[in-house]
């Protein structure tokens, strides 16, 4: 069961280090200020670890987190929460 564990934590990793960029840069088109985009990133990897969905390729899961986190960046953009902020900008 050790050995499961630490080859999913191996390949978490991996994924991060090699998506994690990518999904950031989405992330801040549409949500604009870093936290924000922090969060919907940290989200869009929640679901993928706990999801684990089987991909036919590399560019299969790269399109379903694409995907993915575009739909959080949508779903913050439509909160009540999100439109309530007022940016440091406008004061």
């Amino acid at each position: 069961m050790h050995k499961l564990l630490q080859q999913t934590d191996n390949n978490f990793s991996e994924k991060y280090s090699f998506y994690g960029n990518m999904l950031f840069r989405i992330c801040m088109v549409y949500l604009g200020n870093k936290e924000d985009a922090e969060k919907a990133m940290q989200e869009t990897f929640l679901k993928l670890m706990y999801k684990s969905p089987q991909f036919a390729d590399d560019e299969h899961e790269k399109a379903w987190l694409i995907r993915i986190s575009t739909n959080i960046c949508k779903d913050m953009l439509r909160s009540v929460w999100h439109k309530r902020v007022v940016k440091m900008e406008d004061i």
